[in-house]
């Protein structure tokens, strides 16, 4: 949601950070193009391709957007594949 009585806010990038490694640059697909206008809702999808592991990943999120304007959302999962899932 953008608070009211802030500028509308169009997210630009995204990129999703392991806690040792580089970030990754993600994808962003928004379900209304546009800015977000203060006390809209959005949504916004962040697609990321994610590198094979045997492991669960964990990620931050962070979306940048207009005017420097950021959010971040921790502890994002992947969880490790099924043995079903890795045929």
């Amino acid at each position: 949601m953008n608070i009211p009585g802030h500028p509308g806010w169009i997210p630009r990038e995204a990129t999703f950070a392991e806690r040792a490694g580089v970030p990754l640059r993600a994808r962003l697909v928004m379900k209304k193009p546009g800015p977000i206008f203060p006390g809209e809702m959005g949504r916004v999808l962040a697609v990321l391709e994610v590198p094979e592991t045997e492991a669960e990943l964990v990620f931050t999120l962070e979306v940048h957007g207009d005017g420097g304007r950021r959010f971040k959302i921790h502890d994002v999962r992947f969880p490790k594949p099924s043995s079903e899932e890795a045929r």
